[in-house]
Parts: C-alpha cells; sequence; structure tokens
C-alpha cells in the first residue's frame, strides 16, 4: 500500500490491536456495536504515504 500511496483502513474486534496499530501511525475512526452481543469493531484509517 505504501509503494501506491494508498491509505490503508480495517476492522478490528481485538481492542489489542489498536495500539498496535497506532504506533504505525492509523488510528480510529469509526466504531461499532453490532446487534446480538457480538464484540465492538473498530474502524481503523492510516492516511496514505509513501517510501
Amino acid at each position: 500500500m505504501d509503494d501506491a500511496g494508498a491509505a490503508a483502513v480495517l476492522e478490528t474486534s481485538a481492542a489489542d490491536d489498536v495500539g498496535r496499530y497506532a504506533r504505525h501511525g492509523s488510528s480510529v475512526c469509526a466504531e461499532v456495536d453490532p446487534p446480538g452481543g457480538a464484540p465492538r469493531v473498530r474502524v481503523v484509517h492510516r492516511a496514505s504515504r509513501t517510501g
């Protein structure tokens, strides 16, 4: 993705992953609480960069 200059977007329900992605420049841009007691989903975004 970096070589293409594209932004990265992903989803995770593992709260521990948020810090790991933050160390690489990502941040949570949305949180969703699915129905039926499913785990909270965090949408994580990292701006495009090259290199």
